[in-house]
C-alpha cells in the first residue's frame, strides 16, 4: 500500500516535551556537556533525578558506585550523558504508562517493554563482551515510542493489522506496511527527531525490526535494540496482541556474537531489573 502522507503528517500533531524533558535532551545532544551543568539541570527536577537514582541502581546492581545520594558524584562515576538517559526515562513515564488498546496492552505494559528494552540493550552488550555504544539505554527505552503515537496522535485502527498478522503469520511490521504504507518503526522516529532526540536514538527507533538498515556506525546499536526487543517479547514483557509475530534477525546475532546463553543471562538480568525498578513502576500506578 503506498504510504498516505496526510495519516502520516498526523505525526506533527504530538504533544511538545515537557519544559524539563526538553532541557534535559537539549543537554544530552550537547558533546560538550560538563557533569556540573547536567546535575544543576535535574537538581531543579527531583523526579527526574529520582529516575536517574532507580535506573542507575537497577542497571549496575553489584556497583558500590550507585549508592551515592549526589547527582554530580553519580555523573562523574558514570558520565553525564548516562546519567541523563536514565533521568530521560522519567521524563517519559506518564506518556508511554498509558494503556494501548488498539495493541492489547493495558496500562503500565508499554512503559514495562519499553524499560525492558532499555535494560536489555545494556545486558546484551555487556554479556557479548561489547563496550557499550553511546545512549544505549536510551535508544531501547524509546524504540516503540512509535506505538504511543499511533495510539493518541494518530489514532490508527490497528484492527487490520493483526487480522493480517493472524492470517499470513507476518511480523507486525510489514502488516503495518501493507496497510497504512508505513510502520511503527518510521513514525516513533518521526517523532523523536521532532522532539530533539539525538539522531543515534532516533535511527535505532527506526531500525528496531530491521537493524540492517542502520547507518554502519549505528549497526551495532540497532543489532542491540533489535535483539533486546525480541528478548523481552519472547519473555512476555510487553508482547501485546503482537504476541510472538516479532520475526528476530539472525544477522543481528551474528553480527553481535550473540548466543543462546547470552539470551538466558540477558532475559534473567531484565527480569530482575524490573523487578528492582517494582517501586518506581507502582510510584506511577
Amino acid at each position: 500500500m503506498n504510504q498516505s502522507p496526510e495519516l502520516f503528517n498526523r505525526i506533527d500533531d504530538a504533544p511538545p516535551l515537557s519544559e524539563a524533558a526538553a532541557g534535559l535532551i537539549e543537554v544530552l545532544c550537547d558533546d560538550d556537556m560538563e557533569a556540573g551543568e547536567a546535575a544543576s539541570l535535574l537538581a531543579g527536577h527531583p523526579e527526574l533525578a529520582d529516575s536517574m537514582f532507580h535506573l542507575a541502581r537497577a542497571i549496575h546492581a553489584d556497583d558500590p558506585r550507585v549508592e551515592s545520594e549526589s547527582i554530580l558524584n553519580l555523573m562523574n562515576q558514570f558520565s553525564p550523558s548516562v546519567c541523563l538517559e536514565w533521568a530521560a526515562a522519567g521524563a517519559m513515564r506518564d506518556w508511554l504508562a498509558q494503556p494501548l488498546r488498539g495493541f492489547g496492552m493495558a496500562k503500565n505494559d508499554l512503559l514495562v517493554h519499553s524499560l525492558a528494552t532499555g535494560l536489555g540493550v545494556e545486558y546484551v552488550a555487556r554479556e557479548c563482551g561489547l563496550p557499550r555504544p553511546p545512549l544505549a539505554f536510551l535508544s531501547g527505552f524509546t524504540h516503540d515510542v512509535g506505538l504511543w503515537i499511533g495510539e493518541f496522535v494518530m489514532h490508527l485502527d490497528f484492527t487490520p493489522v493483526f487480522d493480517l498478522i493472524h492470517k499470513q503469520g507476518i511480523a507486525v511490521d510489514e502488516a503495518e506496511r501493507f496497510v497504512w504504507g508505513f510502520d511503527h518503526s518510521q513514525t516513533g522516529a518521526r517523532a523523536l527527531s521532532r522532539w530533539g532526540f539525538p539522531v543515534a536514538v532516533c535511527e535505532a527507533a527506526r531500525a528496531h525490526h530491521q537493524p540492517g538498515l542502520a547507518p554502519e556506525n549505528l549497526k551495532t546499536l540497532a543489532d542491540l535494540v533489535h535483539v533486546a526487543d525480541a528478548l523481552s517479547r519472547m519473555a512476555g514483557i510487553g508482547s501485546g496482541r503482537e504476541g510472538l509475530s516479532f520475526h528476530t534477525s539472525s544477522d543481528s546475532e551474528k553480527r553481535l556474537g550473540f548466543t543462546t546463553h547470552h539470551a538466558e543471562m540477558a532475559v534473567f538480568r531484565m527480569h530482575d531489573g524490573l523487578e528492582k525498578l517494582s517501586g518506581w513502576l507502582n510510584a506511577n500506578a
